[in-house]
């Protein structure tokens, strides 16, 4: 039997509203299973099964986040250029031996992917005074991490599949450090849009 729709399934939605909320819900879902991963490994520290699934999913949960932030800014942000907009889309442009136009998908370091994400999402909200912290170890934490999850992807040995504590534990404190790093990237949005509110009501 098909769903009867309601008004409010029928009125129109703008695209900003889709893409945040749109974000909201693959944030949400990630992170649960980044929660329910780190759970357990706190249930078995030494299971070295689920040490490879955690910073999977953590690197899941950081890569989506990064999509869903460039996925609102396209949506949000009027002034960007031909360059911002291509890598915010992850496209690149290019022609074949025929003069025909082709589209690529374009594979971003993870790091620079990031950065960018961060920056971008913060001129859409024109956040000024947002810088991302990466000059403490969370942002350090965070690239040994990516190495690892680069190394348990594509291993070239067993060995390569063994997490070592030290490994874990710098995959705990990337985690604290990204959530730290996007709390207070929503918060210095958050103030960008009280002072513009302001700004408008003052005018």
């Amino acid at each position: 039997m098909e769903e009867k729709k309601t008004n409010k399934d029928l009125l129109p939605v703008d695209p900003f509203s889709e893409a945040l909320f749109e974000s909201e819900k693959m944030e949400k879902e990630l992170k649960k299973e980044v929660d329910y991963f780190s759970t357990d490994l706190i249930k078995e520290p030494k299971n070295n099964c689920l040490r490879r699934v955690f910073i999977k999913s953590l690197f899941s949960y950081i890569e989506g986040v990064c999509f869903a932030l460039k996925q609102v800014t396209l949506v949000l942000c009027s002034d960007l250029s031909i360059g911002e907009k291509n890598l915010l889309e992850e496209v690149e442009y290019y022609l074949n031996n025929k003069g025909e136009l082709w589209e690529n998908k374009k594979h971003l370091k993870p790091e620079y992917n990031l950065k960018f994400a961060f920056k971008m999402y913060a001129k859409a909200w024109k956040a000024d005074d947002f810088k991302l912290e990466i000059s403490t170890q969370g942002w350090e934490h965070y690239k040994k991490s990516k190495e690892v999850r680069n190394r348990i992807t594509h291993p070239k040995n067993s060995s390569d599949l063994i997490i070592k504590d030290k490994e874990i534990e710098d995959t705990f404190k990337a985690l604290d450090w990204f959530y730290g790093s996007l709390s207070d990237l929503f918060e210095s949005c958050r103030k960008s849009l009280e002072r513009q509110k302001m700004h408008q009501r003052a005018n």
